[in-house]
């Protein structure tokens, strides 16, 4: 285990995680807290030196990096940083068959027979 990335794995567990655009899987973190946010810019700018996009929604500020070697060293550490089941609502779009991910890093983890 890398303890390294501890924070920004329990960041991404908590508010945030891997997401994907039609082309690209990014790292994300929303909240309405500054401190929080402010640690993970810290934490981010550890691994990468990528922009970090700025989005404000009605539930947080949500904070995006497009860095594929950072993604990929985290799906290493853990396959899934998804903390809601794939086959319960919102279902994830690799089992609707929706996203081709050309990456190939995606993988699920079962537990109670459900997907993560």
């Amino acid at each position: 285990m890398d303890f390294d990335y501890l924070n920004l794995i329990a960041l991404c567990l908590s508010d945030g995680g891997i997401g994907f655009s039609k082309e690209a899987l990014y790292i994300h973190f929303t909240n309405k807290s500054e401190v929080l946010l402010d640690l993970f810019r810290k934490e981010i700018k550890k691994f990468s030196s990528n922009k970090i996009h700025r989005d404000e929604k009605p539930r947080g500020i949500t904070l995006k990096v497009f860095d594929q070697v950072l993604i990929k060293k985290l799906l290493n550490i853990s396959p899934s940083y998804r903390t809601k089941a794939c086959n319960k609502r919102p279902i994830c779009p690799i089992l609707k068959d929706k996203f081709n991910y050309k990456i190939g890093y995606h993988q699920h983890i079962n537990y109670n027979d459900l997907k993560y």
